[in-house]
């Protein structure tokens, strides 16, 4: 993993808002460093306000002043990153940053490359994030008679995504009211199905007229194709709320529970990695349940402690797959997102919530240990 300074990550995010995230790093500091003297004359960023706000950022940084300014790390195509890193997928990962080939990918830059069509990267990047949404309106808009042309290239650019987003329009259960499976945090993602339903009232004090109310009912329907989108969204907000707890954690509460972890057990080795760890544990183990826990997790728990507690805890502010600290932290705030996908690739988290909502059971794609190893290490799944 490329490391740099606190000040530098000011100069890659004064790019990014410039409108130069698509580019290497060392594109972006090199375009910073050029244009360091001139920044108040430059006109044309893609973000002008936020252009400015870095400026003075840069600018205070350089005065020695503390700013508060927090720099921004976006996922890269945070939907398919997640369905490639669940599903093992080598190609997936790899245009969507989580495995490193010394550049910044782009999966809807290389899908329109691969395609050969002459769409700019706008709607091909609507098209792809809709489609593995469930959409087949949106390829269409975009490609008309050139749909199957896309399919065939968006499998290529994401194979084992492609394959995910079947397996999860399939898990549509007829009829049913709702949908509900529990992630490993605890959390309990319960989706109503709802349709449109009119009714007719009549108003006798203006005259017995007529109208039709339109309204939201639940009521289960034979097919839909909301699951894909709901499952991928429930993965995304997991990673949220775990970027929340591994940077900005109690360190009394984190040191007590590692504390009582190593007093009451002997840990093993950790064997299993199947099962995602949420360090949400730490706020349920206390001395009275914790012979209730099988050993296994609490190694994990017991890792997960040790690791966290190898950086300081930081302030985290997020939108959505944006994750945003103070330039002196972003080190440890990609080490952490990386950390969550090494757990995620490592785990059959997808699986088992297909299993929930179907009761049906897949095996996961093989693991590759190389392949885990380079996901610490990778520069561009946040950027």
């Amino acid at each position: 993993m490329e490391l740099y300074s606190a000040f530098e990550w000011l100069l890659i995010d004064l790019a990014n808002q410039y409108g130069l995230d698509k580019q290497d790093y060392s594109v972006r500091l090199a375009w910073a460093n050029e244009n360091l003297d001139y920044l108040e004359q430059l006109d044309d960023a893609d973000d002008p306000a936020t252009f400015i706000a870095a400026t003075h950022a840069v600018r205070d940084a350089q005065a020695g002043i503390p700013s508060g300014y927090m720099v921004e790390l976006d996922s890269s195509s945070s939907g398919i990153q997640l369905l490639s890193v669940l599903t093992r997928c080598v190609t997936g990962m790899e245009n969507t940053g989580v495995l490193c080939n010394g550049h910044r990918p782009d999966i809807y830059t290389k899908l329109t490359e691969v395609m050969q069509t002459e769409h700019e990267r706008k709607p091909v990047k609507q098209a792809l994030m809709c489609y593995m949404y469930g959409s087949k309106s949106e390829p269409e808009k975009a490609f008309g008679d050139q749909v199957p042309l896309f399919l065939e290239k968006a499998e290529e650019v994401a194979p084992r995504a492609c394959i995910a987003r079947s397996v999860l329009l399939n898990t549509w259960q007829p009829f049913a009211d709702a949908h509900t499976w529990i992630m490993p945090d605890g959390f309990t993602v319960f989706k109503e199905v709802k349709q449109t339903k009119d009714t007719s009232i009549s108003v006798p004090m203006l005259d017995n007229r007529n109208f039709t109310f339109r309204h939201k009912i639940i009521k289960g329907k034979e097919k839909a194709v909301t699951n894909a989108a709901d499952v991928t969204h429930s993965i995304d907000a997991l990673v949220v709320r775990e970027m929340a707890r591994r940077c900005n954690y109690d360190i009394n509460r984190l040191t007590y529970i590692k504390d009582l972890i190593e007093f009451f057990c002997e840990l093993p080795e950790i064997t299993d990695r199947t099962k995602f760890v949420s360090l949400v544990e730490v706020g349920n183990i206390e001395p009275e349940n914790i012979h209730e826990y099988d050993p296994q997790l609490l190694a994990r728990v017991h890792e997960l402690i040790e690791v966290s507690l190898e950086h300081t805890s930081f302030e985290l502010v997020t939108i959505h797959d944006a994750f945003k600290c103070l330039p002196n932290y972003v080190q440890y705030m990609r080490e952490t997102y990386n950390r969550i996908l090494w757990d995620m690739y490592n785990s059959d988290l997808l699986m088992d919530i297909v299993h929930q909502i179907t009761g049906t059971k897949y095996d996961n794609f093989p693991h590759e240990e190389d392949v885990a190893i380079q996901i610490l290490q990778n520069n561009y799944a946040i950027n």
